[in-house]
């Protein structure tokens, strides 16, 4: 079978100069200037061209975004998909990337290709979040307060509500035997110290085999902690997962704000972590009510008016002691302020059947997923939760 031989680069830049000076109708010798001092920067020919680099000052150039093969096998998909002109799709990403700071998998997953300007113009930044983090917090802030896991627990000992110690190499499996009896619940959990996304979190029992349990734990830094035993209603939605609810919340010149909450659960697939991540589900809940307010998501953009595996239908459910959990909320909120310096926090919450308890804080929450289940449910963003607050 024959190869596809090659191009030079005088070929490809002949090809791609034609294409540029036929779309911009700017003269030759100029295009082919801007495409040389491209090339001396990185930029490909084939890149400038396609993504009209004529159009911004050389001196952005380092800054707009790069083209990669993952952002290119997107854009080959969804233009099948969508059946749209490649280039146009690939264009479209491009600009989502340079004004919005929108990743190529984000951009595919709401489907922005297909969205309306009037559409667009509702959806937030999650850049917003980090600005939201960092207008929000004192000179002092020590964000890495709520990354540590066991410093969490420590700082927020007077919210968490269940027993749990540190171990690493140096503890004795005695030790580690002799702390879980003081456990008040059969199961537990193990985490790492600075895990994230359900990552490195394991579930045993204390009927199992605790030497085997600890020679596989206890080689790297990590917490045990009692399990949490939900309210009914929570398990309800799904038995397997611990289903938390994200309150994302700012508390800044000594005013509360609650700015949105989603529930977060398993999908009934064995996984013990209820994180969006890991293929877990997320839905809003109506801030005032406490009430789902919108159908439920995956990762991957699938909408659920009911949980695969229960059958729970989610608009409508109420979740338990709400005004309780964001009085809990707040109380966190003041207190990360006092001791961490972090105005702006997403606190993950369990409910059991004496009320809500808190798993832990986000210093970083994401937006994606309540943008998610509105624009899956209502065709809108979000972009008016938050920014009325991004500059008080």
């Amino acid at each position: 079978m024959a190869t596809k031989e090659k191009m030079t680069l005088e070929e490809k830049l002949k090809l791609y100069s034609e294409m540029a000076i036929k779309e911009s109708g700017m003269d030759e010798d100029e295009i082919i200037r801007q495409m040389k001092k491209a090339k001396a920067q990185g930029i490909m020919y084939k890149t400038y061209a396609r993504f009209q680099f004529w159009k911004y000052p050389e001196s952005e150039w380092p800054e707009l975004p790069p083209d990669t093969p993952r952002r290119r096998r997107i854009a080959r998909k969804i233009a099948e998909e969508h059946d749209r002109d490649l280039l146009e799709v690939e264009r479209e990403m491009f600009l989502a990337r340079k004004d919005l700071w929108m990743q190529a998998k984000t951009f595919e997953l709401f489907e922005w290709d297909l969205l309306d300007e009037e559409t667009r113009k509702t959806y937030l930044v999650p850049v917003y979040t980090d600005r939201m983090c960092m207008e929000h917090q004192l000179e002092n802030a020590d964000e890495t307060l709520l990354d540590d896991k066991a410093a969490f627990n420590r700082l927020f000992s007077a919210f968490i509500d269940r027993k749990w110690f540190e171990m690493d190499e140096s503890t004795s499996f005695e030790e580690f035997r002799d702390k879980l009896q003081d456990f008040d619940t059969e199961e537990f959990v193990v985490k790492l110290l600075d895990s994230y996304r359900g990552i490195g979190i394991s579930k045993y029992s204390k009927s199992g085999d605790l030497r085997a349990i600890f020679e596989e734990v206890h080689t790297e830094k990590r917490i045990a902690e009692e399990c949490i035993v939900q309210h009914d209603e929570m398990q309800r939605l799904c038995p397997e997962s611990v289903n938390g609810i994200r309150l994302v919340c700012l508390y800044w010149n000594d005013e509360f704000h609650l700015l949105y909450a989603i529930c977060r659960m398993g999908a009934g697939k064995g996984n013990i972590a209820d994180n969006f991540s890991q293929g877990g589900l997320a839905v809003s809940v109506d801030t005032k009510s406490g009430k789902f307010n919108t159908h439920a998501v995956d990762k991957e953009g699938n909408v659920y008016e009911e949980h695969p595996m229960s059958g729970v239908h989610f608009l409508g459910f109420q979740v338990p002691f709400w005004n309780e959990v964001v009085s809990l909320a707040e109380d966190c909120s003041k207190h990360a302020l006092k001791t961490a310096g972090l105005g702006y926090v997403g606190w993950d919450i369990a409910i059991t059947e004496n009320g809500p308890i808190v798993i832990e804080g986000n210093n970083r929450p994401g937006i994606n997923m309540i943008q998610l289940c509105m624009l899956k449910t209502y065709g809108k963003g979000v972009g008016y939760l938050l920014k009325d607050y991004l500059d008080q």
